[in-house]
């Protein structure tokens, strides 16, 4: 069983999530406009955490849809297609919402925020989704998380692994580890599991499933 990579998991290939207040303000979006689009992402980038995004989700959710919504209907269309810095960001935010969005079928966070209509929280994720690939028009590994968590809810389980392995150089170790041991367990392959498990907990991370 390959082990979770010890040394830096982020290739150089990777793209960062570019900041909005750091680019140069685009011809053709009002100073107040993009003011607002760099304020909307100020305020997501502060509640989207590690440590704090599914207490946030509700406001995460909110400020990502307001931020896709503003960046895509105010940049030029050139502006919205990679490789762009811009694009990055209107791809990010896309991502972000995916996130959240996927972050609601937890059992910690249904316990306090139940998904009251089914229906209509499966059209959100999937659009929120679709909007993402079809930006990107392929997978990319920034947001290789979301796609994973898309096979395994499609019960593409043996697939959402496979994804997972190949890139697990682009995957915080604590992630990989976390998904790996996730998805053997879904699987039903037992040794597997127990000694991805024991990997998990080897390394420091917390036992919080």
């Amino acid at each position: 069983m390959p082990l979770a990579p010890t040394d830096s998991p982020i290739e150089s290939e990777l793209v960062e999530e570019p900041l909005l207040e750091q680019l140069k303000k685009p011809n053709g979006v009002s100073a107040e406009v993009w003011q607002q689009m760099i304020s909307s992402q100020t305020d997501l980038l502060a509640m989207d955490t590690v440590d704090d995004r599914k207490e946030n989700l509700r406001i995460v959710i909110r400020l990502a849809g307001q931020l896709e919504k503003r960046l895509s209907d105010q940049l030029p269309s050139n502006l919205q297609q990679l490789p762009t810095p811009t694009a990055w960001v209107l791809a990010y935010t896309r991502y972000r919402l995916g996130r959240a969005l996927a972050y609601r079928e937890l059992p910690s966070v249904r316990e306090r925020w139940p998904i009251s209509n089914p229906m209509r929280y499966e059209e959100q994720l999937s659009a929120a989704y679709e909007r993402l690939i079809a930006q990107t028009n392929e997978v990319r590994p920034e947001f290789i998380l979301l796609e994973d968590r898309m096979l395994r809810r499609a019960g593409k389980k043996g697939r959402a692994l496979e994804l997972l392995e190949a890139n697990r150089r682009s995957i915080e170790p604590k992630w990989y580890l976390k998904k790996r041991r996730d998805m053997l367990q879904e699987l039903g392959w037992e040794p597997p599991y127990k000694e991805a498990a024991k990997l998990y907990t080897e390394a420091g991370y917390s036992t919080d499933p």
